[in-house]
């Protein structure tokens, strides 16, 4: 597909279909965002960068897992975990 250049900056501009399958445009630079509607419009549109509206949509991002909690230390049982659990405290 050829590059589209954004009507109010100049730089390329992203082309997606919106939810009737109309052509959005969307510049990540300067935050333009536009539609082209009409039947005609959308033809010469098509005719002239190659578009083609049936491209499915990106896919939304997946929402960030949250981290896991930590796990508590176990309690030292025998003599020696509780003596060099001390060691470690002290140092």
């Amino acid at each position: 597909m050829t590059p589209i250049p954004c009507p109010a900056c100049g730089k390329e501009c992203e082309v997606r279909p919106d939810k009737r399958g109309h052509p959005f445009l969307n510049c990540r630079d300067c935050g333009y965002n536009g539609v082209i509607a009409r039947k005609e419009a959308v033809e010469k549109f098509k005719q002239r960068t190659g578009w083609k509206p049936d491209a499915p949509p990106p896919p939304a991002p997946k929402p960030a897992d949250p981290p896991p909690e930590p796990k508590p230390t176990p309690e030292p049982t025998s003599w020696r975990e509780r003596k060099a659990a001390r060691e470690r405290g002290q140092k």
